[in-house]
């Protein structure tokens, strides 16, 4: 075994560079992403472009997920 896997571990969180881990640490990130997507869309929605809407949702639904992954893989041992 390599004596220095664990320093590249959070004290208690996943292995740090690894998919888990940017989750983790751009978890608030996408949540605000998210929030600013919806808020575009609801506005797109409102001047009647339904396309743009329709994306701008879609996108706030994955940016939504992506953060709550990363609070989820933040708070889990």
């Amino acid at each position: 075994m390599d004596p220095d896997r664990d320093n590249f571990r959070d004290d208690h969180g996943p292995r740090r560079f690894g998919g888990r881990w940017w989750f983790a640490r751009l978890a608030f990130s996408f949540i605000v992403l998210g929030a600013v997507a919806a808020y575009e869309g609801n506005r797109a929605r409102e001047r009647g472009e339904s396309t743009r809407a329709t994306l701008l949702f879609a996108g706030a639904a994955v940016g939504v997920a992506a953060g709550l992954a990363g609070v989820r893989a933040r708070h889990r041992p």
